[in-house]
């Protein structure tokens, strides 16, 4: 059977590094994170609607992270001056960055499906939205805590600044903070999106399609999603639609020719619901598969032949998303 088309056009921006020799404490690491996920979502397509330096903010339209050090300012909470700034995407979304958490390798990540974050009363400090979908709120890692390794981070954008998502690597093992904020290909006619988008996040080792991991429904910073359903927030979870009898067996060797003719099977992932009124599946994410077989621990980053997809969990099974075709992907 021959590898899956991916939906959209992708722009994918991969192997930006974050040098430990240079960036030798968290909070750089963290702030030049940030500001490489920010540089690279407006380069494509998305706008800035306001940001701040830790000093000046406002919800003006400019963007003041034009040096690392300008996203690198850390706040242990949301009323405190802290680099910040929101874009927006193609859907009318906001997208909110802000450096508050108790270390240099966690930020707050949060998504406002209405575009409607304003300034807070003192504007340096981090933004509000009366509909602000919190993904990562101060507390999950999202570079790791290591001083030795270098971090690798990889940025996707679609065509129409409506889709983005990202991963980092450090030393060969994918990191957490694996988040984005994307449409849904919504399959239900009984439900309403208002937008059509979730935002998610998902930690390193719920990245793997097992059980215990991405089946899981939402858990604070760990794992799923929201997405905005006849009018209310709901709670999302991630699964694919396999033909095994558990979440384990359509990854198991006894389906090794589904994909590629080499061993690799890969199923569509999903979305899900357990709140009344939309439970059940509700929508296909674009370009999000499982796979598994013979990508052994460790060893992340791996390109199927082809190329189009790369897998992205460091264990014996895991997702796929799109790739370039020909870039090598560094994760060290």
């Amino acid at each position: 059977m021959a590898a899956p088309v991916q939906q959209r056009i992708w722009t994918i921006t991969p192997n930006q590094r974050i040098p430990i020799a240079t960036y030798t404490t968290l909070v750089l690491l963290g702030g030049r994170y940030l500001r490489l996920i920010a540089t690279t979502l407006l380069a494509n397509g998305y706008t800035c609607k306001g940001s701040c330096d830790g000093v000046t903010g406002a919800m003006d339209g400019v963007n003041r992270w034009t040096t690392d050090a300008n996203a690198s300012v850390q706040a242990a909470n949301t009323t405190t001056p802290v680099s910040w700034i929101v874009l927006t995407d193609g859907n009318g979304c906001n997208i909110l960055m802000s450096f508050v958490g108790a270390t240099g390798d966690i930020a707050r990540l949060a998504f406002s499906p209405s575009g409607v974050y304003v300034a807070a009363g003192t504007p340096s400090h981090t933004p509000t939205a009366t509909d602000e979908q919190v993904l990562n709120s101060s507390v999950a890692s999202l570079i790791t805590t290591s001083t030795v390794n270098d971090r690798v981070l990889h940025v996707w954008t679609d065509s129409e600044a409506k889709m983005m998502r990202v991963a980092c690597y450090a030393g060969g093992t994918l990191a957490n903070g694996n988040w984005g904020v994307e449409l849904v290909n919504a399959n239900r006619v009984t439900i309403t999106y208002s937008p059509a988008v979730w935002g998610f996040f998902f930690t390193a080792a719920n990245m793997l399609s097992t059980g215990s991991g991405m089946f899981q429904a939402f858990a604070a910073n760990s794992v799923g999603g929201y997405a905005r359903i006849n009018g209310t927030t709901t709670n999302i979870f991630a699964g694919a639609e396999g033909s095994g009898g558990t979440f384990a067996q359509f990854n198991s060797a006894t389906r090794l020719n589904l994909q590629k003719g080499v061993g690799q099977a890969m199923f569509p992932i999903v979305i899900g619901s357990t709140t009344a009124t939309r439970q059940g599946p509700i929508g296909y994410i674009y370009d999000w598969w499982t796979c598994g077989q013979g990508v052994a621990t460790g060893v992340g980053g791996v390109v199927f032949p082809g190329g189009e997809w790369i897998q992205l969990a460091d264990n014996a099974s895991g997702t796929a998303w799109p790739w370039d075709g020909s870039t090598p992907p560094q994760t060290t």
